[in-house]
């Protein structure tokens, strides 16, 4: 319970059922949050690998060393592409 100044209001209710009843909470949604995550690092992983076979670059070289803006700003967007993919397919 969190106390305000007006009174006191029940804000975060820590009853299981509740939180299952309200949010949707349960175990199968969390274990599935997770392996949709790890997806999604795994698929970034994959890109990066494609990247460096397909176009012969070297994505580590190329960002650190030669500090490649164009580069970068590529390989971002389509972690955000990928992100975007990956909770869209979270979502339904």
């Amino acid at each position: 319970m969190l106390q305000f100044i007006g009174g006191s209001t029940d804000l975060i209710d820590t009853d299981e059922a509740s939180l299952v009843a309200t949010h949707g909470l349960d175990a199968l949604t969390l274990l599935s949050t997770v392996v949709y995550a790890v997806l999604g690092v795994l698929l970034l992983m994959l890109f990066s690998w494609v990247v460096n076979k397909v176009f012969k670059l070297d994505l580590r070289r190329e960002l650190l060393e030669d500090q490649n803006p164009g580069l970068g700003v590529a390989f971002a967007g389509t972690a955000i592409a990928i992100a975007i993919i990956v909770a869209a397919t979270i979502s339904g």
